[in-house]
């Protein structure tokens, strides 16, 4: 679907305006654009908005308000914020033509694009990370991503797309302001509702394979590949070992 979605647009009667749309692999898959936004106030958050171009029909809304159902539940949780991005509000949008997704957290870059760019992360520099608080601070945030995952699984809830490309931080301040999104379009345990397929290079190969379903174990062997982040976090493990 062609979006008319461009830098000062504004989405919710006004109340956003489109800062900068962020290059998200995801947004292919999951048909989506993913954009900084900032308020009446110039406060920034994260807005994705999944172009319909005609009002939807009524299968697409009641998706739609059960995926909301299942993103306030996680957002209320006790210590979300602390882990995921949370969800500030979500509305169809009639004039965009578009349902709205508003979240906020720390910073809206990516783990991915940190591990791109490791020049312009200096806390991923390995010469940094021979530093004790340095690594320290890294294990700290990777711990963080775990927790999250576990907040979703106390709500029975399946996250499916455990990557670098769902953790959002702010790339100067690092670790610390570490949060795992991208949980739209998640799996709630016992919903029959179809959902839209997610793959990538974290996906089990079985289920690529189609010789298994999603279960809580996916997001855990996604955890562990965004650990290892193809390699570029497993050298900073080595550098503990190596650098005491």
């Amino acid at each position: 679907m062609r979006s008319d979605l461009e830098p000062g647009a504004r989405l919710l009667n006004g109340r956003y305006r489109l800062i900068r749309r962020l290059n998200h692999s995801a947004d292919l898959d999951q048909g989506c654009e993913t954009w900084e936004a900032r308020d009446e106030d110039e406060t920034p958050y994260l807005v994705k908005a999944w172009v319909t171009g005609a009002e939807p029909n009524l299968v697409l809304r009641a998706l739609w308000d059960r995926e909301l159902r299942v993103l306030y539940r996680a957002s209320s949780s006790a210590g979300a914020d602390a882990c995921l991005l949370v969800v500030r509000e979500a509305q169809l949008d009639r004039q965009a033509a578009a349902f709205v997704l508003v979240s906020e957290g720390p910073g809206y870059d990516t783990l991915a694009a940190a591990l791109s760019d490791r020049r312009g992360s200096t806390w991923l520099m390995s010469a940094n990370l021979k530093q004790r608080d340095r690594r320290a601070s890294l294990w700290k945030g990777l711990r963080r991503i775990a927790v999250a995952i576990r907040t979703l699984h106390e709500q029975q809830i399946m996250h499916r797309a455990v990557s670098p490309e769902s953790v959002y931080l702010d790339l100067e301040d690092g670790p610390p302001t570490m949060r795992l999104g991208s949980y739209e379009w998640s799996v709630r345990v016992g919903s029959s509702v179809e959902q839209f397929p997610v793959e990538s290079w974290s996906t089990p190969p079985e289920i690529l394979k189609d010789k298994g379903g999603y279960t809580f174990d996916t997001d855990w062997y996604g955890f562990g590949m965004l650990v290892d982040a193809r390699g570029e976090l497993t050298r900073s493990a080595r550098s503990i070992l190596t650098h005491p």
